[in-house]
């Protein structure tokens, strides 16, 4: 059976065990290159769950329990100082899956307010959280050299922390600031707001698309388990998407869960500019192998960018860095020299780190 058969036999496994009534289900064999497919796009556990591969799904169960519970601690004790923060990805969707374990996740994403990034800093310190280097656009933090905190007061990476093999990242924005801003009245306070449901549902698309669907088909169970469980008002967010010039970015990401799970995610309406078509196309024709192909994408924002309407404006952020970025990367109070030096320098250094990036985009794209 071809990779492209058993991928189609997979979304059928993955449809009938999340949004099936057991009346209307199928039996349907799990063999071992179905199985390493399910591992390809992080949906094993989905079938371990029903099948003699029970291990791996206990697995995943019983670590979705201890990050959830410590979760809970930090908001508990966050909470007391008058702290409020939010669960992202998938320590927010775990309780969305049927059963526990089937949502896997190693890590915990968490969304809090600018303001209190100090006071949360501290009190994770103070818990032997252990500050490790990030996995975002900024790289590691040298002493000397900036700080952390302030890069992601201003949006542009996450905070990472380890405590033992709990890993936890602090987020203020559902974007990152180089492909744009998305406003969230409710970051930071007790209640979630009127459009809590649909701006989790615009991070969820965000992540997907950013990533390059790196994770495969589970970025898209999580966008069609969000709307059936939750039911957010879709004109709602397309309206707020095209508010803040994100429609572009958020519209692969919707279009391929609804053509993989078409009961359950309706079809957005507007239509995107050429490149976002162009690219949701191309995604959709090799999205049975795309964690492959997604490992040597995974991390260009400038993709994302092109499939903006305004795109001058972010290009120059992913040229010369946001201010938050060139504030953590020179230092705060650096001789103007420095600064006109590293400005000097980027364009050079971006195009070191990035040509191979950008011929494979080519490639990828023109095939």
């Amino acid at each position: 059976m071809s990779k492209q058969n058993l991928f189609t036999k997979l979304v059928s496994f993955v449809e009938q065990e999340l949004f099936l009534n057991t009346s209307e289900r199928k039996s349907l064999a799990v063999d071992d290159s179905l199985w390493e497919l399910a591992l390809e796009h992080q949906v094993a556990s989905l079938m371990a769950s029903s099948t003699y591969r029970l291990i791996h799904w206990q697995k995943d169960a019983l670590r979705e329990v201890y990050y959830l519970n410590k979760t809970q601690e930090i908001q508990d004790a966050l909470k007391k100082q008058g702290i409020h923060v939010h669960r992202l990805k998938g320590s927010l969707l775990a309780k969305e899956y049927p059963r526990k374990g089937l949502r896997r996740f190693r890590d915990v994403d968490l969304l809090a307010h600018p303001k209190d990034l100090d006071a949360i800093d501290r009190h994770l310190k103070s818990q032997n959280y252990e500050v490790v280097s990030s996995r975002g656009v900024l790289g590691c933090f040298p002493e000397g050299k900036g700080n952390h905190v302030i890069a992601a007061t201003k949006g542009v990476d996450a905070l990472n922390y380890r405590y033992k093999d709990y890993h936890l990242e602090i987020h203020t924005s559902i974007i990152p600031k180089l492909i744009g801003n998305y406003n969230i009245e409710w970051r930071g306070r007790s209640s979630r707001g009127q459009s809590y449901n649909e701006d989790i549902l615009a991070h969820l698309m965000f992540h997907a698309t950013r990533h390059h669907f790196l994770f495969g088909l589970r970025h898209l169970i999580d966008i069609a388990i969000w709307i059936n469980s939750k039911k957010p008002n879709l004109r709602t967010l397309e309206d707020k998407l095209h508010t803040y010039d994100l429609f572009g970015v958020a519209y692969p990401a919707w279009m391929l869960s609804h053509k993989m799970f078409p009961r359950v995610v309706p079809s957005p309406i507007g239509c995107p500019n050429k490149f976002t078509l162009k690219y949701t196309r191309k995604m959709s024709q090799t999205f049975f192998k795309i964690p492959i192909v997604a490992n040597s994408l995974a991390y260009s924002p400038l993709p994302c960018v092109l499939m903006r309407r305004q795109k001058f404006r972010q290009l120059v952020s992913v040229m010369f860095g946001v201010k938050g970025k060139r504030t953590y990367e020179i230092g705060d109070k650096q001789p103007f020299f420095k600064a006109v030096i590293w400005y000097l320098c980027r364009p050079w250094q971006l195009f070191k780190r990035h040509w191979r990036t950008v011929l494979i985009w080519g490639r990828f794209m023109r095939g």
